[in-house]
Formats: C-alpha cells, sequence, structure tokens
C-alpha cells in the first residue's frame, strides 16, 4: 500500500509533457527552413517525439511535400564533455561526418544562434526483431556500423569508461535517487572492466548511444541519429549495444561484423561490454530525471517495481519511468557481475595482449 500511495504521490507530481511551443519557436522554425529551401513558402509543422536527451525536435512539411527534421541542441550540461558550447559543436561535427558518408540523415543547416540543426526526415520502416530478420537485412546493420567504425575520425572527448565517471559524478552531486554505496558498485563494475581491457583496446568513430530510438530503418538501409555522446572509442561498444537493443546473438553479430568466427576473446570482451552499457545508461537515465523532481526518499530498488508490465508502455519522458529503466539496469549489472561467466570473461580478456578488427 506504501508503495502504491507514493507512486501515486510521484504521479502527480511529475510535470506534464507539453506539445504546445511559443511563436518565437515556431518562427526560428520557419526561417530556418526558408534557408534552406531558399523560399518563403509557408510550412506544417508538428513535434516528433524525441529521444531520451530531451531535445525539441520537430518536422516541418514545405507545401511540396518535402519533409526536414528540425532539432534544438540539448543544453543539458550534465551530459556535455567539458562545456555547452564544445559539445554543440562536437555533436554537429560528427552528425556532418554521418551525413557526408551516408550513415546519418543528410544535413541542411546548423543555426549557432539558435542551437538548432535541419536535416532530412527519414520514413521509418521498422523492421522485425534481428533475430527474425533475414541475412540480408543483419548485413545492412552490420554494413552501416561498419561505415561509421571505418569512416572519418569523430572529434576526441575521451572513453566510455571517462564518460561514465562523469556521469557518476554528476549523479552524485545531485545527491537524489540513489546512495554512495549503489553509486560505488557502479564505478566498481566500471573500473574492473577497463581494467581487464587495458590491453584490449581499438579505437575508431563511435556513436555510443546506439538504443532503438537512434537507429533508423529508412528506404532499405540504417541510419544513424542522435551525436550527442559520439567519440573515438572502442567499436565494440558500439558493438554490444546493437546487440542489447537488437536481441542478437553476441556470436552471430560477431560473425557478420568480423566476417568470421569469432575468437574466446572477442566474445568476452563484447559480454564484458554488455554489462558496461548497463552501468552507462543507469547514470545518463537518471541524469536526465528534471533536476525539479522530487526525492521522496523511495529506495533506488524500488522503482524498477513501478514500471509498467508492457515494456511497449515505458515512457521515457516519464521521470518514473525513466528512474524504474535505470534502477533495473543497475540491479542486472549488479547480479550479471557476481555471475561465473563474467569473471570468465574477465579472465579471458585481461591475458589478451593485442587485437585487430
Amino acid at each position: 500500500m506504501k508503495k502504491i500511495i507514493c507512486y501515486l504521490l510521484l504521479l502527480i507530481l511529475s510535470p506534464l509533457s507539453m506539445f504546445c511551443h511559443s511563436d518565437d519557436t515556431l518562427h526560428t522554425i520557419q526561417t530556418a527552413i526558408n534557408t534552406v529551401t531558399n523560399s518563403h513558402d509557408p510550412i506544417s509543422i508538428t513535434t516528433l517525439k524525441g529521444g531520451n536527451s530531451g531535445s525539441l525536435i520537430f518536422c516541418a512539411e514545405t507545401s511540396n511535400h518535402h519533409k526536414y527534421v528540425v532539432r534544438f541542441l540539448n543544453n543539458n550540461i550534465t551530459l556535455a564533455t567539458n562545456n555547452i558550447v564544445d559539445a554543440h559543436a562536437k555533436e554537429v561535427i560528427c552528425a556532418k561526418i554521418a551525413s557526408d558518408n551516408g550513415y546519418g540523415p543528410k544535413l541542411h543547416l546548423f543555426d549557432a544562434e539558435n542551437n538548432l540543426m535541419v536535416m532530412d526526415y527519414l520514413p521509418p520502416e521498422p523492421p522485425a526483431p534481428c533475430s527474425q530478420q533475414s541475412d540480408e537485412r543483419c548485413r545492412a546493420l552490420v554494413d552501416f556500423l561498419k561505415k561509421m567504425h571505418y569512416g572519418p575520425s569523430f572529434p576526441k572527448t575521451g572513453t566510455v569508461f571517462d564518460q561514465i565517471d562523469m556521469f557518476l559524478e554528476n549523479v552524485s552531486k545531485q545527491n537524489k535517487f540513489v546512495t554512495k554505496t549503489e553509486l560505488d558498485k557502479c564505478f566498481a563494475i566500471s573500473h574492473t572492466i577497463q581494467a581487464a581491457l587495458k590491453n584490449y583496446h581499438h579505437t575508431a568513430p563511435c556513436h555510443r548511444d546506439l538504443h532503438t530510438n537512434n537507429v533508423l530503418f529508412s528506404q532499405g538501409k540504417f541510419y544513424a541519429i542522435d551525436y550527442e555522446l559520439a567519440g573515438q572509442d572502442d567499436p565494440f561498444f558500439d558493438l554490444a549495444l546493437i546487440a542489447h537493443f537488437n536481441k542478437l546473438q553476441d556470436e552471430q553479430l560477431l560473425s557478420f561484423y568480423l566476417r568470421r568466427m569469432p575468437s574466446t576473446q572477442e566474445i568476452a570482451k563484447i559480454y564484458l561490454m554488455k554489462q558496461l552499457l548497463l552501468v552507462y545508461y543507469t547514470a545518463i537515465v537518471i541524469i536526465l530525471v528534471p533536476e525539479d523532481f522530487p526525492d521522496s526518499n523511495i529506495p533506488f530498488d524500488t522503482y524498477q517495481h513501478m514500471l509498467p508490465q508492457n515494456p511497449a508502455e515505458i515512457d521515457l519522458g516519464n521521470s518514473i519511468h525513466k528512474l524504474g529503466v535505470a534502477s533495473r539496469a543497475y540491479h542486472k549489472a549488479l547480479i550479471n557481475f557476481e555471475t561465473d561467466e563474467c569473471q570468465n570473461a574477465l579472465k579471458i580478456v585481461s591475458q589478451y595482449k593485442a587485437i585487430s578488427i
């Protein structure tokens, strides 16, 4: 009963998502589209459901039915690697590289004054779960990854381990939702995996946020959007993200990516990266809870039990659901880390000296 009362209290206090926007915002969008099209034709503007970062995203359709996406860059400094201006510049550079190399939507405009980008709208074609896809579809997914990993470099912004340290420190500064003991366990998992992989690291352009909302299938190709967390890093982290969110078997994905059967060390590495991503998203999702959302002293463990039973009903615009997702990821990471499978994977990769992919 106490849990139900707390849930209802938090639901009442959660800010509602608003889909009305000021005339200034609509005028800014109209001006940006006018610049791209070199015309003053009226456009229709609709709000698109954004990703996890809280950025405002709109679809603007011209009179000739061409659609553009207008994305206002996120001003959440807690996700920035240094300062917000540099973070925006890095994101735009990565989006431009992706646009030029065919694995991101075409980038038409970056308006630094209003912190917005204008890109082509990609009509989505929801694919079946990867386990049910044809070999051709899975190869397309791998080809998309390799375009990124073997393409022009992204700006260097530290490794995923550096990001996790920074995110967890920002969570600690909030002093809400999680205890110091819970944070220390997250640090321990990340640092243990980092130490095991110190001799098993390859650097390439990586997205580092390839959840299902950021990977689009359109017109027979896969594309990535939202390069807020992108940088030079180990491609096995991107592979782990794709395997995790698309329910692919690790060996299946690696065999397509490597074009050979993966080694024991490679299977162990992607397994460890999948444990790391649980800690990664634990921190990110907590950070994205609005600062004015109240801390009601509910144990962090409790939030995972507040999630809807149907995964399709989970809404990451809802702060309770955000905390539930973070709580579930955290506890899954703790459980997995204590298993023999995880401890064996740590031993296998720590004995490896070099890798080439």
